[in-house]
């Protein structure tokens, strides 16, 4: 009977240790998500700005940015973005010449079931910035 107690301890840590290294590898891939995702909206520079020779530098708008941020994201969900049940946008921030992105999502647990996955994954969000010159 304590073979059994022991051995159960044993799955158990094996269990949340499995469990635990899935949340920190997607934590991972979601930084790189966001990271793939800023550089994408720092891209969208204003043309009209850039062409009329706007001595502020490069302008990019928070609409601009965020459409594009968008667009990257579309894209890259079946692979650089492909965290658990999917990342999504959260929010998409310029500040002076650097635009700001911030992504969330929750990852899957192999041996957790859907209907409890809910309530027992934590919901990650990590925030990027790409500076634009």
């Amino acid at each position: 009977m304590l073979l059994v107690g022991c051995v159960g301890v044993v799955v158990m840590f094996v269990l949340v240790s499995a469990a635990i290294t899935s949340v920190v590898i997607d934590d991972r891939r979601l930084v790189a998500c966001a990271d793939r995702v800023a550089a994408a909206a720092a891209g969208s520079v204003d043309g009209r700005a850039f062409y009329d020779g706007d001595d502020e530098g490069l302008a990019v708008s928070t609409r601009s940015a965020r459409r594009r941020a968008e667009d990257a994201l579309d894209k890259m969900l079946d692979s650089t973005c492909s965290i658990g049940e999917g990342a999504a946008l959260v929010g998409v921030e310029v500040v002076g010449d650097e635009v700001v992105v911030s992504v969330e999502a929750r990852p899957l647990l192999a041996l957790v079931p859907r209907p409890l996955s809910g309530a027992v994954t934590p919901i990650l969000v990590r925030s990027s910035s790409a500076v634009v010159r």
